[in-house]
């Protein structure tokens, strides 16, 4: 993780305190500091830490110690920030993206029925997909995709009738009303467990599978397994 350095910012014009021993060439007396740093501490979160306005001031009859005091306690200060914000490891490109595509099976949306017995039209061109870090039939994993606007991704966990996510989180783009009606149907399916009612063998990859699942709504969504991307 790299980390900006903190500047003290020098009043214009500032002048030394009376009393106040001051060396030929030295920097003029600092009366506001303003220290900024900024740490990305989290998933494309940036952490400001600001010290607004930390006048230093000096009497004619405290020593120089005083001073040297002051300003070594400022420094650790400083000091602490620079740990606090080196503490977290930096995060990973793959812990930036969610889960690479290279090598994972694409598990494309293909079909959408209703409660009703009718078929959702899907959107035409980018598909609505998901890719499980661990494979589908593994008890937990990560989970990333498109759901018909926005990249998704999250974590996901087997249960004993068929697949449950958890903490999904989305880009917020906004696209054709078509594709963000998919995409809020399939966000209010993925709230809640969904239920494997079939698995069946496909020839969109070789060996490939499809899946429905139920949604709690009642709703049926068929999945089908695509060929891995490779890397190049």
């Amino acid at each position: 993780m790299r980390c900006w350095p903190i500047r003290p910012i020098c009043t214009r014009g500032a002048r030394p305190p009376r009393g106040l021993p001051v060396r030929t060439g030295a920097r003029p007396h600092v009366r506001s500091m303003r220290w900024r740093r900024w740490c990305r501490c989290a998933e494309q979160a940036i952490l400001t830490v600001t010290f607004e306005e930390m006048r230093m001031t000096h009497k004619p009859h405290e020593s120089t110690g005083t001073w040297r005091s002051l300003a070594s306690g400022f420094a650790l200060l400083a000091l602490g920030v620079l740990t606090a914000c080196a503490g977290k490891p930096a995060a990973t490109s793959r812990d930036a993206a969610g889960v690479t595509d290279a090598g994972l099976a694409r598990w494309e949306l293909v079909r959408w029925q209703t409660t009703e017995g009718a078929e959702r039209t899907l959107p035409v061109g980018e598909p609505v997909f998901l890719l499980f870090s661990n494979g589908i039939d593994a008890e937990q994993g990560a989970v990333s995709g498109n759901t018909g606007c926005n990249q998704v991704r999250g974590g996901y966990a087997k249960t004993a009738s068929g697949i449950r996510f958890t903490q999904l989180i989305s880009t917020r783009r906004a696209c054709e009303p078509e594709r963000m009606a998919i995409e809020s149907g399939l966000q209010a399916a993925f709230s809640g467990s969904l239920e494997r009612v079939a698995a069946q063998p496909s020839d969109a990859a070789p060996g490939g599978r499809q899946v429905m699942w139920k949604t709690s709504a009642g709703e049926l969504l068929q999945f089908q397994e695509r060929e891995p991307t490779r890397r190049k």
